[in-house]
């Protein structure tokens, strides 16, 4: 009896690769993201630490061109954060596609599974039967051996 063999076996290697890389790709977008919001983050911090100099110079009495320079400085890093929740969100986007083209190719890779299985119920069933007809094969020539022949 010949062993057993998926039909579609590469197909299933071919899905399982297309799924590591993906899963690759998924932490690489992940890890993107990550640091893109730690660099939000760090903008965020930025301005926590500017107010509190801004108020540490409205208390010891500050001049003019010191707040032209505070005034620009708070709208610089608005702009940023802005741009950087632009480039969150993107990458959000970008990670949320992955993630959909992963669950499809283990979409695909658990049909094919279940493919597979129901391959090998058939295949062992095919063995049974073989089995069978061996065994009676053999019964049937022991109770009814061949005549000799030229006796």
């Amino acid at each position: 009896m010949k062993k057993f063999e998926f039909t579609l076996e590469t197909l299933l290697g071919i899905k399982e690769r297309e799924e590591k890389d993906r899963q690759k790709e998924l932490g690489d977008a992940n890890n993107r993201l990550t640091q893109a919001q730690a660099v939000l983050e760090a903008l965020k911090e930025e301005e926590v630490n500017l107010r509190q100099d801004w108020q540490d110079s409205l208390s010891s009495g500050w001049q003019t061109p010191d707040y032209r320079q505070y005034d620009q400085y708070f709208i610089r890093l608005h702009e940023l954060q802005d741009q950087q929740k632009i480039k969150i969100n993107q990458l959000e986007q970008e990670r949320d596609h992955i993630q959909e083209r992963l669950i499809r190719v283990m979409n695909e890779i658990k049909s094919l599974l279940k493919m597979k299985a129901k391959q090998y119920e058939a295949y062992k069933k095919e063995v049974a039967k073989e089995e069978e007809k061996a065994v009676d094969d053999m019964i049937t020539f022991r109770l009814n051996p061949a005549p000799e022949v030229g006796g």
